[in-house]
């Protein structure tokens, strides 16, 4: 990033060499503006200034996450959650899950959609397939409902904060 009195020039070194001039900007109490012409049309970003960063879907997902309810036969849980079995999904800051149920203990990496509550699972090994999820946020609580599948597979978990003994 160059920047030269009011122009503000961005280079992306490992992407495609910007063709235009740069951004004239300005800022006005909590606004920058950056204007400038791509492909013979007006350009204005208006950028704010906020107090906190705007969360995303991979954001509310990451943590520990208990087993609560169960519906459809599904790779990763059984249907049915026994009392007493402590049955979890870890979705970690670095982009894989742990997985622990009746199953055993199933790791992987999962990737969360950019624009839409979805996350995909692809575990490690042979043994099962990746799977797609649409993920509904209450607070505390999620519901993974399985998108790649003909049969109802749902999936509900409660925010815990330390594993299970």
């Amino acid at each position: 990033m160059l920047q030269n009195s009011n122009e503000l020039f961005i280079e992306n070194v490992n992407g495609i060499a910007d063709i235009n001039k740069p951004f004239v900007m300005t800022l006005n109490h909590n606004e920058m503006i950056w204007e400038r012409t791509e492909e013979e049309q007006n350009i204005k970003v208006i950028l704010e200034r906020s107090s906190q960063l705007p969360e995303t879907y991979g954001d509310k997902i990451l943590g520990l996450w208990e087993l609560e309810k169960a519906t459809g036969n599904g790779s990763y849980f059984k249907e049915s959650v026994k009392k007493g079995i402590h049955d979890y999904i870890f979705f970690r800051w670095d982009k894989c899950f742990v997985i622990q149920s009746e199953n055993g203990k199933i790791t992987g990496v999962y990737n969360v959609h950019g624009h839409k509550p979805e996350v995909e699972l692809i575990p490690y090994g042979d043994q099962l397939k990746r799977d797609f999820w649409k993920i509904q946020f209450e607070e505390n609580l999620i519901t993974l409902k399985l998108l790649n599948s003909d049969s109802l597979v749902t999936r509900r978990f409660r925010r815990i904060r330390k594993f299970p003994d």
